[in-house]
């Protein structure tokens, strides 16, 4: 089966204002299957968001390729067709509401693509639908909560009927109640199809994933699932990242002589366990 996306051997580097240059990424390699869920860790400043804007071509390889379902995102030719299949939310959902109403600010990205009315309508309502914020269609963005407003983000980009939707620390300015509902939102989205590739430094969304990827420097250190990389508390602790809290539980308990399974991610992993 071909990937849905590849990246080979990607390699780029920032050019700084005295001429110089600053690597950013090298030699970084993955792939991502269709209708997978993949998460990417790392410290501050260990490449993540800057690889996620090569995922639908926002930035370009100094060197290596990145495929979207054999495409090249280098290849002007097909920037139209990748940016089709890939689109993305970032951090700050103030940065990408550009309507003084909710449900024109998702019908925005159909709008430009010109999708016919009667279309834009029906995506607008299944993508609020999507993200459980209908009652709030005629509501302005500065109404609504952190959350909420980054559900709106999230209702545009499904609006635009992606294949794949990268997430670039959604949850990194909300608060846990609003954490929650965006990952609600996200796992929706995932079992019904879509590709997702979630940036984040929370371990308890990356134990969510079907594969998670560790940056470090601008290179990928591991690379496996949530389950095989969690096992690796030390090799995280030495990158500066920590593990879930019910890994790190599960670990001490073990410790006090407790059977506990190394399969424990998650606290309902953990219930499941101590209960049986």
């Amino acid at each position: 089966m071909t990937p849905f996306l590849e990246i080979k051997d990607l390699t780029f580097d920032y050019i700084q204002q005295d001429g110089s240059t600053s690597r950013a990424l090298s030699g970084v390699s993955f792939h991502v299957n269709k209708g997978s869920f993949t998460a990417i860790i790392g410290q501050n400043g260990s490449g993540k968001s800057t690889l996620a804007k090569y995922m639908n071509a926002l930035l370009l390889p100094t060197s290596g390729q990145v495929l979207v379902e054999g495409m090249d995102t280098a290849d002007p030719a097909s920037l139209w067709e990748v940016r089709k299949r890939v689109a993305m939310v970032f951090q700050n959902p103030d940065n990408q509401i550009v309507s003084s109403i909710v449900e024109d600010d998702i019908a925005f990205g159909p709008e430009n693509l010109g999708v016919d009315p009667d279309e834009i309508r029906r995506r607008v309502a299944e993508a609020l639908q999507d993200v459980e914020m209908g009652e709030y269609r005629r509501k302005a963005p500065h109404q609504l909560s952190g959350g909420q407003k980054q559900r709106i983000a999230i209702a545009g980009a499904v609006a635009l009927q992606p294949e794949c939707i990268v997430f670039d620390e959604p949850t990194a300015m909300l608060d846990p109640k609003g954490r929650t509902e965006v990952m609600k939102v996200i796992r929706r989205l995932h079992e019904k199809g879509i590709t997702v590739i979630l940036i984040t430094h929370f371990m308890e969304e990356a134990v969510q994933a079907d594969q998670v990827i560790v940056l470090d420097e601008g290179t990928v250190k591991m690379n496996g699932t949530p389950g095989e990389i969690f096992r690796r508390r030390e090799e995280l602790e030495e990158l500066s990242l920590d593990v879930p809290a019910p890994v790190r539980l599960a670990h001490l308990l073990r410790q006090r002589g407790i059977d506990v399974p190394q399969s424990v991610q998650t606290n309902e992993d953990l219930v499941r366990c101590l209960c049986r």
